[in-house]
């Protein structure tokens, strides 16, 4: 009997020693943990694939053509400054007529002559501040140039003028195309892109007057309407590429609404697109003030400091402006 009782005893010890075996064992993972750095940088989120980083630029072979705009002499500045100085006039209320025509016939103007020049590489680029991703003087010219169109057109459509209404709509598209090709950063790309879609859906309404004037029948609406759906199509499926970068570097992580730094750094090495890798290059810089982990702060400094040197001088330049953003308040103004 004193035997098993013994037993029972030695049993109850060996369990309470794995039991303080096991609470050290934990202790000494935890703080092996810690230790080991308990605040790594991002992984990749896996929705950066080399298939979205390979996408470089919307391809129009075989896309249709249009028409031809009228030719004209002039430039894109010469169109933006046509636009900042009739924005008041012809932004203002009231009826269209007299002065308000007489600017936004001015700015049509402006429009098929810009259209018809050849425009510089970054000639819009050049005009957004190298901290900003965009210039809000810049949206407000292009914004009165789309003003002056919708009244222009709209009195071209009220007259059953078609012919006029459709070369503003292909200066438009004319212009939308080279703002494209001739730039590098990410919202004058955009912007381009955006003048393209808007014309496109002017010349969908110009078929459609056309229709109901009984200009053309059916037939010849639909083939008209084909060509500009082949359009869309193909800008499309551009920006859903450029969607998926979009989304992964703003935000990545759903529960913070943060970016994944991982994923902008790739982007910027090793993306075909250079749009997206003066964007994520830029982007690093904006996130050391989103990603204060040690081990995020400690990727994005490297990798600024790498991008700052390449070869690339757009690249570079957005790295290097990027990182000279001097504090959390310069931070939030920029983003506004």
């Amino acid at each position: 009997m004193a035997k098993r009782k013994k037993k029972k005893q030695s049993n109850n010890g060996v369990w309470i020693g794995m039991g303080i075996s096991g609470v050290i064992t934990s202790i000494i993972v935890i703080a092996l943990a810690a230790s080991s750095g308990s605040d790594p940088a991002d992984n990749l989120s896996g929705k950066i694939t080399e298939s979205t980083l390979a996408k470089q630029t919307l391809k129009t072979d075989g896309l249709p053509n249009l028409g031809n705009a009228p030719g004209g002499s002039g430039s894109l500045q010469a169109l933006l400054s046509e636009a900042q100085a009739s924005k008041n006039m012809i932004t203002a209320g009231g009826d269209f007529g007299g002065e308000k025509q007489a600017k936004a016939e001015q700015v049509i103007q402006a429009l098929h002559g810009a259209a018809a020049s050849t425009l510089a590489q970054g000639s819009l680029d050049g005009k957004i501040p190298a901290k900003y991703f965009d210039s809000p003087e810049v949206k407000s010219q292009f914004g009165t140039v789309g003003r002056a169109i919708s009244l222009v057109n709209n009195e071209y459509l009220e007259a059953a003028e078609f012919d006029q209404a459709q070369d503003v709509a292909l200066s438009y598209f004319q212009l939308g195309q080279k703002i494209f090709a001739s730039n590098k950063r990410l919202k004058s790309r955009q912007r381009g892109l955006a003048i393209m879609k808007s014309a496109l859906s002017t010349m969908g309404r110009i078929n459609k007057a056309r229709f109901d004037d009984g200009e053309i029948d059916q037939d010849a609406m639909r083939a008209l309407n084909d060509k500009v759906m082949e359009w869309n199509s193909a800008i499309k499926d551009f920006e859903d590429v450029w969607n998926k970068k979009l989304n992964t570097t703003e935000s990545v992580n759903q529960k913070k609404g943060i970016p994944n730094t991982a994923d902008i750094i790739k982007i910027a090495r090793e993306d075909k697109d250079p749009t997206f890798r003066i964007w994520a290059a830029l982007r690093l810089g904006y996130a050391l003030f989103e990603r204060g982990g040690k081990g995020n702060q400690e990727a994005l400094k490297a990798a600024i400091e790498e991008l700052k040197n390449d070869s690339d001088k757009q690249v570079s330049k957005a790295a290097a402006e990027g990182e000279s953003i001097a504090d959390s308040d310069e931070y939030y103004e920029l983003r506004k």
